[in-house]
C-alpha cells in the first residue's frame, strides 16, 4: 500500500473509533487477541482502554484473563465492534 491508502485508513479508523469513545467495545488485533473494554482515550496511534477482558484466539488453547488498562497501537488493529451481551 502507498503512504497515502495507509494515511487514509488510519484515518477512517481515527473517526469511526471516535464513535465509539466511552463505549464499551472489542477490539482485535495481529496475533488474533482481543480486548473488550471501555475505550477511554485516543491518540497518538494509540488506543486505550480500561477495564478490559483479554482474549487470546490463536493457537489449540483459548486463553482470557482481565486487566485494568490496555493501550493498543492503531496499527495492529485487525477489527472493531460491539461486543455480544447474551441475556441470562
Amino acid at each position: 500500500m502507498t503512504e497515502e491508502i495507509v494515511r487514509e485508513e488510519s484515518h477512517k479508523l481515527i473517526r469511526i473509533l471516535k464513535d465509539y469513545k466511552y463505549s464499551v467495545i472489542n477490539i482485535r488485533v495481529l496475533g488474533q487477541w482481543m480486548f473488550t473494554g471501555k475505550l477511554t482515550q485516543l491518540e497518538y496511534e494509540l488506543a486505550t482502554l480500561t477495564n478490559v477482558t483479554v482474549t487470546s484466539g490463536a493457537g489449540l488453547t483459548l486463553s482470557v484473563f482481565e486487566v485494568d488498562r490496555v493501550t493498543i497501537n492503531l496499527e495492529a488493529i485487525t477489527s472493531i465492534g460491539e461486543p455480544a451481551f447474551l441475556p441470562y
